[in-house]
């Protein structure tokens, strides 16, 4: 079944996530208010599942001024698009919200390609609507050794 645009727009907006909620999907230690406003801004209350999203990042960053990601969302088994859109968050950034990215059966593949800053070391998160109407979840650590904003930085991201 494929969701509508509109659909897509009202589980956006649909409201609050619960306490509960967003605190299973950022852990407390790293997650800062302003993550978690982001985040409940883009999935309502919605639960994200963990897969089947490729987020590729490297776990250590020389710099955190520039860092390569690549994003993946394999297609269906006809061949169309997955993913209806992407959120791209850092939580431990001054603005977590790094990329949102909108995908319809005309663009061939949920696929991106890009460079971001991250202020320190930390948890990326990526989180997926499906065309199914499911949301989806993955995040991997990344080791900043000299931060984005010319911070040294030798802490290493909460694995956890």
């Amino acid at each position: 079944m494929l969701t509508t645009r509109r659909d897509l727009l009202a589980s956006i907006g649909a409201g609050t996530v619960s306490a509960l909620g967003a605190g299973a999907l950022l852990a407390p230690s790293t997650a800062s208010a302003v993550a978690r406003t982001a985040l409940r801004a883009h999935i309502g209350r919605a639960s994200p599942r963990p897969g089947p999203l490729s987020l590729d990042i490297a776990p250590m960053a020389e710099n955190g001024s520039s860092v390569p990601v690549r994003l993946h969302v394999p297609a269906d088994a006809d061949g169309t698009v997955r993913a209806l859109s992407v959120l791209l968050l850092a939580p431990d950034n001054p603005d977590p919200k790094i990329a949102l990215w909108h995908f319809t059966p005309l663009s061939g593949s949920a696929r991106v390609a890009t460079r971001i800053r991250l202020a320190r070391s930390q948890r990326v998160v990526a989180v997926a609507i499906m065309s199914d109407g499911t949301w989806r979840q993955t995040e991997r650590a990344v080791h900043v050794t000299i931060g984005g904003c010319g911070i040294e930085n030798a802490g290493q991201p909460d694995d956890s």
